[in-house]
């Protein structure tokens, strides 16, 4: 859960690159400048949002998780703005009061986490009084013991039910200032629950085309059948040996193999962003596990070249991608789109009129084309239109004979052949082109 994300409505490429590096996100976005919430998760991870009531007080999103054993678990993350004219502190009450009222009644055991921006470090602030006596009337307990903030506060709390039916076990509460930009610590903890997935991995064939030796892959064409003229017996038998002495050798210099993979993951993360990902994991599993200055020192060497390589790999990516475009403004907008977060065919519905409305003006705009279509045929006339062929032809030369293409020509046609590839052809275009001499 992440409170005050800092972005707009149309702030969505940043949006776009969290969900590039394989995660799915639920955010909403203050009008205006600040204040905003998202909750991001694993893509492979089965989490919906939920509805709820907006209230002025403050700023909240609720998301729901479902467990193998059909166990719910309700996300709640919320932010207060500290700032008097976006929160009245008894507003804000209010509206808390009647937010839990609601939460109480729900499926799911909840846990609400957030900055709440009440100094509930001091019992005698009337404010942290009135706070928690809301919490003990709706039988909620608060987790966090230490400041959070860099001013020593209390202000950013984790929320779980007292009551036995909704209890929950949560692990230690801890702080991570590794991680930190911000005045506040960013707050660790865990809970045993198994996540239901909605990951499938999938296999896939591929061959190392990259490691081939582009030598020894000459050497073996030239010795191949297929520069045995000899065996060309037809057209239809000259194809097939192509296709088999093309394929048995690319079998010898790249092999077939199989791997899983998961779908949901971008094409760009490479074994080199996987590789500095796992470091950075490493490093940052060392320093939870013994908080040295050097392992802090290690962990923040390794985020920063996980993050450098990673926007790098990810940068080089698309601009490899939009310069192969070659004009084609379809594929431009889709990559755009993409980068921006632009969900274009979820949004062909209008959403300012009722689903009544739309439906219904759908089936009238077809229904009045069908009769149009109807009308139009039943206004021609019944006899069958006599087409003439023209006598004004010009005097064209028919073809009697085709000369051969030179070598060259052949090349000039195979280099200017789109970048494109089949599962039937033998070998990829890219080897076909290296050894055309």
């Amino acid at each position: 859960a992440v409170v005050s994300t800092q972005s707009t409505g149309g702030d969505t490429s940043k949006i776009a690159e969290i969900k590039d590096l394989g995660y799915s996100l639920f955010h909403h976005s203050r009008p205006g400048k600040g204040g905003g919430v998202a909750i991001a998760y694993k893509k492979h991870l089965n989490i919906s949002r939920s509805k709820t009531k907006s209230y002025k007080s403050f700023e909240m999103i609720e998301c729901l998780a479902k467990s193998s054993s059909d166990e719910i678990l309700r996300l709640c993350c919320v932010y207060r703005s500290c700032t008097a004219s976006l929160s009245n502190i008894n507003e804000f009450f209010r509206d808390f009061d009647d937010y839990l009222d609601k939460l109480i009644h729900l499926p799911g055991k909840p846990i609400i986490a957030g900055d709440f921006n009440i100094h509930v470090e001091d019992d005698q602030d009337p404010d942290t009084r009135k706070f928690n006596a809301i919490l003990a009337n709706y039988g909620f307990k608060q987790h966090v013991t230490f400041p959070t903030h860099q001013a020593g506060s209390i202000l950013d709390l984790v929320l779980t039910r007292i009551s036995p039916t909704d209890q929950l076990q949560l692990s230690e509460i801890s702080k991570d200032t590794a991680w930190n930009q911000s005045d506040h610590v960013l707050l660790n903890f865990t809970y045993d629950f198994s996540l239901a997935k909605n990951q499938h991995w999938i296999k896939i064939k591929a061959r190392k085309i990259k490691e081939i030796d582009s030598s020894a892959f000459r050497a073996d064409l030239r010795a191949s059948a297929i520069c045995d003229t000899s065996k060309f017996i037809d057209c239809n038998n000259a194809i097939q040996v192509y296709n088999e002495e093309l394929s048995r050798i690319l079998d010898v210099h790249a092999p077939e193999f199989e791997f899983l993979t998961n779908p949901e993951q971008s094409d760009w993360i490479n074994s080199e962003c996987q590789e500095a990902r796992t470091k950075r994991r490493k490093a940052e599993r060392n320093l939870k596990k013994h908080n040295t200055s050097e392992a802090k020192k290690t962990f923040k060497k390794a985020r920063k070249h996980a993050d450098t390589i990673l926007n790098i790999t990810r940068d080089k990516y698309y601009k490899t991608r939009l310069e192969n475009c070659n004009g084609d403004k379809k594929q431009v907008y889709n990559i755009v789109n993409k980068l921006m977060d632009r969900q274009v065919s979820k949004t062909m519905v209008p959403t300012n009129k009722p689903d009544t409305v739309v439906c219904h003006e759908m089936q009238t705009y077809f229904k009045e084309k069908v009769e149009k279509i109807y009308s139009e045929i039943e206004s021609q006339p019944d006899t069958p239109h006599q087409f003439k062929a023209s006598t004004n032809l010009p005097n064209v030369q028919p073809w009697t004979k085709f000369n051969p293409l030179t070598e060259n020509e052949v090349q000039d046609v195979i280099k200017g052949l789109s970048k494109k590839e089949c599962e039937l052809d033998p070998i990829p275009l890219k080897i076909l082109v290296q050894c055309l001499d």
